[in-house]
Parts: structure tokens; C-alpha cells; sequence
């Protein structure tokens, strides 16, 4: 009995020192301030170990703010949104005026570009050349044909998409640029 006593002690003291290292290692990167991080998996015997990139929450804001700032500059009330390379929402901002259908419209559109890793605008052509394709991808919840949408890439990698809705076309896809631009994507 005193001996499984020891074994749940030592089993949660390995945990705790797991999860502290886990803590220090999300400081760590939280101070090194990047936008894009690295982070490798624990490998199993005999494993080799990968790297794995992700879009930081400062880096989203980062882009995000690029995004809301060329809004500002042509004056159209943008809905931006950011995901990570799942599609995930990670940063969303609805400037004062936008439409709130907006903020599914620019959600759904960052959600294409990371589910199929290019912009809305270039998938939309892409499928609308099969008319078959064309009717069963608009039965797929969350898809946007429209354009406005962007993947975030870390060289050959996906990190995440964003999407900004509110103005017309051109203009949703400019305030998307601007926000790559800032994090140099």
C-alpha cells in the first residue's frame, strides 16, 4: 500500500516538474517576443524530433493591427479576423461601423484560406471552373468564396489566415495585405 502511495507521489512530483517546464518554456517564448514560434514535439524511442511552427497571439495582433490601420487609412469599417493553421479563431476585432454579419463573413473567409492554404479570391477561381466542385464546396459550412482572405505562411509552412470583411472586395483584400505585410508573410 505504502509503496503505491510512493508511486503516485513520484508520478505527480514527474508531472509537476513537466508542466513547470512547460510554463517556462511559454515564458520563454512569450519574451523573446516572436510572432511565429518553433516548437518540437517529445519523441518516442527511436523517433526523430520536428519542428512545429505557429502564429503566435503577438503576432496575430501584429497583423491585426496592420490590418485595422489601412482600414482607417481608406475609411471602411473592417471586420478582421485571424486563425491558426486549424482554422482556429486566434484574434478578431469589429471596427465601430462594420456590419455584424461581417464578423462571420471575415471568420469564414480566414477559415478557407488556412482549410485550403490560399487566398479566398484564387480558391474561388479555382473551383468555379467545375460546376460540380463549385455545388458541393458551397454545401461545406464555413467556406467563402469571397475574396478577403489570406493564409499566413512561415516560409513553405502554414501558420494561420486571416480574413477581413466590411468594404467591397478590393478593399477587404487590401486591408488583408497590409496585415501580411507587417509580419513580413
Amino acid at each position: 500500500m505504502e509503496s503505491k502511495a510512493n508511486e503516485r507521489d513520484l508520478t505527480r512530483r514527474m508531472a509537476l516538474k513537466g508542466a513547470a517546464g512547460v510554463a517556462l518554456g511559454a515564458a520563454a517564448l512569450a519574451a523573446a517576443g516572436s510572432a511565429v514560434s518553433a516548437q518540437t514535439a517529445t519523441p518516442t524511442a527511436g523517433a526523430g524530433v520536428a519542428p512545429t511552427y505557429m502564429l503566435t497571439a503577438e503576432g496575430a495582433m501584429t497583423i491585426l493591427q496592420a490590418a485595422v490601420a489601412k482600414a482607417q487609412e481608406i475609411s471602411v469599417p473592417e471586420v478582421v479576423a485571424i486563425v491558426d493553421a486549424s482554422g482556429t479563431l486566434k484574434a478578431l476585432l469589429r471596427m465601430d461601423g462594420a456590419p455584424f454579419a461581417s464578423i462571420d463573413v471575415a471568420t469564414d473567409k480566414a477559415y478557407t484560406s488556412a482549410s485550403f492554404q490560399a487566398p479566398t479570391d484564387q480558391f474561388a477561381k479555382n473551383v468555379s471552373a467545375d460546376p460540380v466542385v463549385m455545388a458541393s464546396i458551397l454545401k461545406v459550412p464555413h467556406i467563402s468564396l469571397l475574396p478577403g482572405g489570406y493564409p499566413i505562411m512561415s516560409g513553405d509552412t502554414l501558420i494561420g489566415a486571416i480574413g477581413c470583411s466590411g468594404g467591397s472586395g478590393e478593399q477587404d483584400q487590401q486591408c488583408a495585405q497590409a496585415g501580411l505585410a507587417a509580419l513580413g508573410a
